[in-house]
């Protein structure tokens, strides 16, 4: 029998510890629906019907995100399940394409009504065809950004009805402090994780370590080499939507924010600001004038120095070659960078003091295997179990 009883379970169990998190989940999938206009997945399957798959397929993809990972395998083998964007992006790269809006607009009033029959009665349409379409020559694969969000959790039951394995990659690191049950891990099959330090902390949690999966970071990261000498230190802050999760945090974050900010003006630095995705709408930003609206490889090149809390850029940070440093503080519930190799860290009570200091220090060593490894483990799985 198809599964659709735990498609809700994560969102439910993470708002008992984090304030409004089902909130802004139910809004984004809102917000991802109204892309969806009636009858868009009859409507994408006789339009752009050269898309279909013709082959029988190895890699189901849901989503875009990891476009580095999707180019390292052969078009016959793959196919990208998703929306609009999804459907521009199969376009633009000649890869075949089934859409999945209906779930979109079904999951997103999932949040305030029960949706569970005509869940069902989706999702074992979806097996069907997943089951049709796939290479029984092989272990097919669904690769997935995160196993617990409603739409992830929905195909991983559908993958799991169809004999299909699945495979979840991580997007951000995790910190020992965290609730277990609010990581990613515990539905998929495999979970593939950057390295042994963040392998020690899933399992630690009590992830089953036969499924975690040392592969590397989801994308190449290109060291930056400066073509000539900075006359000055540019400084970036990585911002983290943390004003979403409550006062505490929210208040925390923007005392820090303040201190960092006075002391680089009083010592004359050039210094920017770069929002979340999650964070554009937060109010605190309209009395910024340093917001850095470039990508994150841009805000690389541009800038010398990267702080943050605890996010997963400031490895990326470290991995291209510019100096990341970790704001410290036991209200984020993290881990210490330095410790497992990282970025450097500062704890956020020695701001004021030593914030001037550390911002003139190298960047910091880091070994992470290669992006290739990451392509080879994937690919290895599809050998499993034939």
């Amino acid at each position: 029998m198809l599964n659709v009883d735990d498609v809700y379970e994560y969102v439910n169990q993470r708002n008992v510890i984090d304030e409004n998190f089902t909130e802004n989940i139910s809004k984004l999938y809102k917000k991802n629906a109204k892309w969806i206009f009636p009858f868009y997945d009859l409507l994408c399957r006789v339009v752009f019907y050269w898309l279909r798959p013709k082959e029988k397929i190895k890699y189901f993809v849901l989503g875009n995100r990891f476009s580095h990972l999707i180019n390292t395998f052969p078009k016959k083998d793959i196919c990208i399940i998703g929306g609009p964007r999804q459907l521009l992006y199969c376009l633009k790269n000649n890869l075949s394409y089934l859409p999945n809006g209906d779930f979109w607009t079904l999951l997103s009033t999932g949040f305030t009504q029960d949706v569970r029959s005509s869940l069902l009665k989706k999702s074992c349409c979806m097996q069907k065809v997943l089951t049709r379409l796939s290479d029984r020559n092989a272990q097919v694969m669904l690769i997935v950004e995160n196993d617990s969000l409603p739409l992830q959790r929905t195909f991983c039951n559908i993958a799991a009805a169809a004999n299909i394995k699945t495979v979840c990659i991580q997007h951000g690191l995790f910190q020992s402090k965290t609730e277990a049950k609010i990581i990613d891990g515990w539905k998929c099959d495999y979970f593939i994780c950057y390295d042994n330090n963040q392998k020690n902390i899933i399992t630690g949690l009590g992830i089953a370590p036969n499924k975690v999966i040392v592969g590397g970071f989801y994308e190449p990261i290109t060291k930056v080499v400066d073509s000539k000498p900075k006359n000055e230190i540019k400084v970036c802050f990585l911002g983290q939507p943390w004003f979403k999760y409550g006062e505490l945090y929210k208040t925390k974050y923007i005392n820090c924010i303040d201190i960092l900010t006075s002391q680089l003006k009083s010592a004359n630095i050039s210094y920017s600001f770069k929002p979340h995705p999650w964070e554009t709408d937060a109010p605190y930003l309209k009395s910024m004038a340093n917001i850095f609206d470039g990508n994150m490889n841009d805000a690389i090149i541009e800038h010398d120095v990267f702080l943050s809390f605890t996010s997963t850029a400031l490895l990326e940070v470290t991995m291209a070659g510019k100096l990341a440093i970790q704001i410290y503080d036991e209200q984020f519930a993290c881990d210490n960078f330095e410790k497992i190799g990282y970025a450097y860290t500062i704890n956020s009570q020695d701001l004021d003091k030593s914030i001037l200091d550390i911002i003139h220090k190298s960047p910091f060593e880091l070994e992470m295997p290669d992006f290739k490894n990451l392509s080879h483990q994937i690919k290895k799985l599809t050998m499993v179990n034939m």
